[in-house]
């Protein structure tokens, strides 16, 4: 059984080379590699695996950055009507359509930029913030003007007290 001779050292000849002990009559151990041996691991083996592992975690990680977009893309485009503003998977939409000839409460949110259930508060808020931007004195169509305050105008009719 001296298969593994080069790398094995036997008790016997272990005694035999140090001149005799009890210790060395153990049987066999190994031998420890030192820098030079020629069955050193290369070191370019350590940085395949790393370099491997971290393909392996990104690729995993752009994965599910990839299909958490579409599914909130998907989500998004399921729950909202196409003609409402809203974002898409790349840019932000706009509305398409124009007014119409009467306003309802769904153009009329659709032109402050908040909910049909809006409290006083967020109507008021978003009023002022667009006709601080769009007053006719100031430079503003005052065909948007009237459109702004017939919104809120109609949402405020109904809208409830309250921070919310």
């Amino acid at each position: 059984p001296r298969q593994f001779s080069d790398d094995l050292h036997y008790g016997n000849e272990r005694k035999d080379a140090q001149g005799g002990g009890a210790s060395a009559a153990r049987g066999f151990q190994m031998r420890s590699l030192k820098k030079g041996d020629k069955r050193e691991t290369p070191k370019t083996l350590y940085y395949l695996g790393a370099a491997a592992g971290l393909a392996i975690g990104l690729s995993a990680w752009g994965s599910y950055r990839l299909a958490r977009t579409v599914r909130s893309a998907a989500s998004a485009q399921t729950s909202r009507p196409k003609d409402v503003v809203g974002t898409g998977l790349w840019a932000k939409r706009y509305y398409d359509g124009g007014f119409e000839d009467t306003m309802t409460r769904r153009e009329a949110a659709l032109i402050l930029g908040c909910r049909e259930s809006a409290t006083k508060d967020i109507i008021q808020k978003k009023y002022r913030t667009l006709m601080k931007n769009n007053h006719p004195d100031l430079g503003g169509s005052r065909y948007i003007g009237v459109k702004i305050n017939e919104a809120k105008e109609l949402l405020s009719k109904t809208a409830r007290d309250g921070e919310s």
